[in-house]
């Protein structure tokens, strides 16, 4: 009987620091993903277009937020469009997009325009492709559509190193606000089923390896979280038993 107490005394003292070093960890891990969360925006954006077609030229324009470029060392946009193989886009023949980043007073930091053409399909292609998908068609599951991607921005062009490409490069360091994104059309009579900008961003500074090496950097912030955190409520909790509880 006289080992019990020491012995649940020893229990006691053993649950009371596995406590604090799970609740430390837990602690250390939410800090962790808070920080990572505030500090390391996301790096890739698909941003849907809708092209204005009272205009002579089919026009889109998004707003591009600082948050999103602001700590942003190079961009890559790639624009995914759809079109419809209508009589009037396979008669279009070749047609040009052009995208604009552009300030609030209509200040042209960046341009770049790209030129395309549906492929042509003559009749017996047509028909055939229309008796092989017959049924997909005629439920909807599928569509008669062209799908093209267009690469409107690169990173050799875009980058903030100084570097410039004759295309606007290095205008990421000089941005101090919100941007826009403009994009349009030289033929007003093209029929469009949906576009997408892919927006792919690289990160600089900090943020640039708190990305790219996100585990080892987690485990070595984690791991001195945890330190810090467990060495300070251990203390903390020693002085208040120190002083609270009788000698």
């Amino acid at each position: 009987m006289q080992l019990v107490g020491p012995l649940f005394r020893w229990l006691g003292r053993g649950f009371l620091v596995l406590w604090l070093s799970c609740f430390s960890f837990i602690m250390a891990c939410i800090i962790y993903l808070v920080i990572y969360r505030t500090m390391v925006p996301p790096t890739f954006y698909r941003i849907p277009l809708f092209f204005d077609f009272s205009s002579p030229y089919p026009v889109s324009t998004v707003k591009l937020g600082r948050k999103q470029i602001g700590y942003a060392s190079r961009l890559d946009g790639t624009l995914h469009v759809c079109f419809p193989e209508s009589p009037r886009n396979m008669d279009i023949g070749m047609m040009m997009f052009t995208l604009e980043i552009v300030s609030r007073n209509d200040t042209i930091f960046y341009s770049r325009f790209r030129p395309t053409v549906l492929r042509y399909k003559d009749d017996l292609e047509t028909k055939m492709e229309t008796l092989t998908y017959f049924f997909l068609l005629l439920m909807g599951w599928k569509k008669r559509q062209q799908c093209q991607d267009l690469a409107l921005l690169e990173y050799k062009e875009t980058s903030s190193n100084g570097y410039d490409g004759g295309g606007g490069g290095g205008f990421l360091k000089r941005l101090r606000e919100d941007v826009f994104l403009r994009i349009w059309i030289n033929k007003g009579n093209v029929e469009v089923y949906h576009c997408e900008l892919w927006l792919h961003t690289e990160l600089r500074g900090i943020r640039y390896w708190m990305k790219r090496y996100k585990w080892l950097f987690g485990l070595v912030a984690i791991g001195n979280l945890w330190f810090w955190l467990f060495s300070s409520l251990s203390l903390v909790l020693f002085v208040s038993l120190f002083l609270w509880l009788p000698h």
